[in-house]
């Protein structure tokens, strides 16, 4: 049994399970968080944490999901991390010394091996692991990096392989194909749901400004309508605040087009477009909300354009098969 299977017993959970198929490894886990694995074995992990009640708990800690108790512990200070770091090699070491007591005295009773060793875990793999989750769900590696770019590292995985919206969200992300229809695969929630946590300070309507459109954006991604009213509500809050920006206009429009309030959509990828005429993000969802309004000469007019100005080929494929579907539809309607 790996450090990963007893961390829920430990922190006050069930008792470890017995499973059929073993729980990953330590490795396993801290490579997943940190994004090192091939697609093949990240979808065999994420296979495992579907079936795996025991992980799925672990990582709802690691990743922080909004809904979880752990949510609701204020953030620590550094100096609070500082010392929960330092319990944890406190407790590596003291085992290694009673370990090499043991090792000098073979015939004698030997005395209760600590945690950290019986697991033989890497000391600052481990040491990272249990301060995160001792800590109250403090992000797993400790990065220095802004949470508006974790959070964007989140949205690119979370769509990598599909995105759930037909609208383009602001912020360059690449290309994946829209599917309308989801599969059983919940890898999308995992990393919505880890975005929107390492974006929880920016829940304020005083919080930094880049830091409030990735919370929208990370709402909208999930393309659902309470969470497009949530974008829409933050996108609205910053123009109150004097923001006029193209990406602020798409945004709103994709939260308006969510909803399915097409005329309003329009105008906002309208006057994104009048800021940055060259914004192809709100062309396409223009040329998208034109299309969904069934005003279909405007659609045409949008989606020709966007297909002649395009760079990236993949995008300029499924503008031009929405442009054939309109053909089509003028022809057997006329």
């Amino acid at each position: 049994m790996g450090l990963i299977d007893s961390l829920p017993s430990w922190l006050g959970g069930r008792p470890p399970r017995a499973a059929a198929l073993p729980c990953p490894t330590e490795a396993d886990i801290l490579n997943y968080a940190e994004q090192r694995l091939s697609a093949p074995a990240r979808h065999e992990l994420e296979q495992h944490f579907a079936a795996c009640d025991d992980c799925r708990g672990l990582l709802v800690l690691l990743a922080r999901f909004p809904e979880a108790e752990i949510t609701e512990l204020p953030p620590p200070s550094s100096a609070e991390v500082q010392q929960q770091t330092a319990r944890v090699m406190q407790l590596f070491e003291e085992s290694e010394r009673r370990n090499s007591a043991t090792a000098g005295n073979p015939s004698g009773s030997a005395p209760r091996l600590g945690w950290a060793y019986r697991f033989r875990v890497p000391l600052a793999a481990a040491a990272l692991v249990i301060c995160a989750l001792l800590a109250g769900g403090v992000y797993l590696m400790m990065r220095n990096e802004p949470a508006s770019a974790a959070a964007r590292q989140s949205l690119q995985l979370a769509m990598k392989d599909e995105r759930r919206s037909a609208a383009r969200l602001s912020g360059g992300f690449d290309y994946s194909p829209y599917k309308p229809t989801r599969g059983s695969n919940d890898s999308p929630d995992f990393h919505l749901n880890r975005a929107l946590g390492e974006l929880r300070a920016a829940a304020s309507d005083s919080a930094n400004p880049e830091m409030r459109q990735m919370l929208a954006r990370a709402h909208l991604a999930f393309d659902r309508p309470e969470h497009a009213r949530q974008a829409q509500a933050i996108l609205n809050s910053l123009r109150a605040r004097g923001i006029e920006t193209a990406e602020l206009y798409n945004d709103l429009g994709v939260a308006q087009f969510q909803l399915q309030n097409n005329d309003a959509a329009i105008t906002s990828f309208s006057r994104a477009l009048e800021i940055n005429p060259a914004y192809s993000e709100a062309l396409f969802n223009r040329a998208l909300a034109y299309e969904s309004a069934a005003r279909y000469a405007e659609a045409r007019r949008d989606w020709q354009q966007f297909i002649d100005s395009a760079a990236d080929a993949r995008w300029k494929t499924e503008a031009a098969s929405h442009l054939a579907a309109l053909a089509n539809y003028s022809i057997r309607f006329q």
